[in-house]
C-alpha cells in the first residue's frame, strides 16, 4: 500500500491488494454505499452493513440519499462515525453528499472502483445529486477522510469502461504539457490495459487534480479549468444517454472546435487534440441541436445568462470564456472537422 504524497488535505492511498482494512478504526461504526455491481463481485470481502445502490446517476437520486440516511439512524451512527463508498463516481457523490448532510457531517471515507472515479471524482472534495433530471444541481464541498484507490478493482472492468474513462485523461493532458508528452508516448501501454502505466497514469491524474484544487478550493477560480469539456460533455451526456467519460471527450473536441472557431486555439494545436481522443478511440462527433445547446444554459459555470465554457489556449493553457447560447449555437452548427 502506498500513500500519495499529496498535500490534499486527507489520506490518499493506492494499492493492490484490497488492504483497506488495515486503515479503518475498530472502535467507530461504519456503513458502505456500494454500487450493486460492485457488491455482486466483492461482496465477499465486505463485511458490515451495507446501502446498494443503483448504477451510474441512478445512484444520484434524493431517495438514494434517504434510504441511506434510514440506514444511518437505524446504525445509530454519530459524528465521529463513518459512511464508506464503494463504486464508482456516482456512488461516491451520493455517499459523500449523504456523509456531509447527515447530522451536519459524519466521517466519509471514498473506495472509488473505477478509473474515471479514481483520477477524478474521488479527490476534491465534491459531491452532488441529480435534480429535476440536471446533473449535480445539489451538493457540497466535502472532503473525503480517507481514498483508497485499489486497482484490483480496475482488472474486472470492460476494457470499454477502461477507454471511456480516458475522456477526463485527455482533459488532464489539455491542462498539462508534461502529461501531454507523456500520454503520447505511453498511450498503447494504458489501451493494452499495462496496470503499472494504468498506475503511475492515475498518480499523474491525481497529483495534477489536487494542485489546481489548492488553489480554489470552492470552484470559484482556476478549478473551474478542470471543467474543461464538461459544457458540452454534460450536455451531452444527458441528451444522447452515453458515459461520463465518452462525453467528456466530446465536449473536449467541441469546446476546442469553439476555441479554434473564435481565433484562440491554433490549427496545428486543435489537430493534437483531435488525434489523442482519435488514439483513444473515443466518438468525438454528435448532432448538436437547439435543444442540446439549451441544456447547457443550467451550468454552474453560467454567468448572468450566458453559457460559460473552458476554452483550450494551447495544450497546458485554458480560459474561461462567457458565450450567448445564440452564439454558441451558431458556432457549432458549422459542420464539424
Amino acid at each position: 500500500m502506498k500513500k500519495l504524497d499529496l498535500r490534499a488535505g486527507y489520506d490518499v492511498y493506492i494499492d493492490n491488494s484490497f488492504n483497506v482494512c488495515l486503515l479503518l478504526d475498530k472502535r467507530k461504526k461504519y456503513l458502505y454505499v456500494i454500487d450493486e455491481m460492485v457488491d455482486a463481485l466483492y461482496s465477499r470481502y465486505i463485511s458490515g452493513e451495507k446501502v446498494i445502490v443503483g448504477p451510474g446517476e441512478k445512484a444520484k437520486d434524493m431517495s438514494t440519499i434517504l434510504r441511506i440516511y434510514d440506514a444511518c439512524i437505524e446504525k445509530e451512527l454519530d459524528r465521529g462515525d463513518f459512511i464508506i463508498a464503494v463504486g464508482g463516481g456516482s456512488t461516491g457523490d451520493a455517499a459523500g453528499f449523504a456523509a456531509s448532510t447527515f447530522k451536519r457531517g459524519i466521517g466519509f471515507i471514498n473506495i472509488p472502483t473505477t478509473l474515471l472515479a479514481m483520477i477524478d471524482s474521488s479527490i476534491g472534495g465534491k459531491t452532488a445529486i441529480d435534480y429535476k433530471g440536471i446533473k449535480n444541481q445539489v451538493g457540497t464541498f466535502y472532503d473525503p477522510f480517507i481514498v483508497y484507490m485499489d486497482t484490483e478493482f480496475l482488472k474486472t472492468l470492460p476494457t470499454s469502461e477502461i477507454k471511456s474513462s480516458m475522456g477526463e485523461v485527455i482533459k488532464y493532458a489539455v491542462l498539462s504539457r508534461s502529461l501531454y508528452e507523456w500520454l503520447d508516448n505511453n498511450l498503447n501501454d494504458v489501451l493494452s490495459m499495462d496496470y503499472e502505466v494504468i498506475k503511475d497514469m492515475i498518480e499523474k491524474c491525481i497529483k495534477i487534480k489536487v494542485d489546481i484544487v489548492n488553489q480554489d478550493k470552492t470552484d470559484r477560480g482556476i478549478r473551474t479549468h478542470l471543467n474543461l469539456g464538461h459544457t458540452i460533455g454534460h450536455a451531452l451526456e444527458t441528451h444522447y444517454d452515453i458515459s461520463h467519460g465518452t462525453a467528456v471527450a466530446a465536449g473536449i473536441y467541441y469546446e476546442s472546435l469553439v476555441s479554434y472557431r473564435l481565433g484562440i486555439l491554433q490549427s496545428k494545436k486543435l489537430h493534437c487534440i483531435i488525434e489523442l481522443i482519435d488514439r483513444c478511440g473515443l466518438k468525438a462527433q454528435y448532432h448538436l441541436d437547439k435543444e442540446l445547446v439549451s441544456l447547457m444554459s443550467h451550468d454552474k459555470k453560467n454567468v448572468g445568462g450566458k453559457i460559460g465554457l473552458i476554452l483550450p489556449e494551447d495544450i497546458g493553457r485554458v480560459r474561461k470564456v462567457l458565450m450567448d447560447e445564440k452564439d454558441l449555437y451558431e458556432i457549432l452548427k458549422v459542420p464539424a472537422i
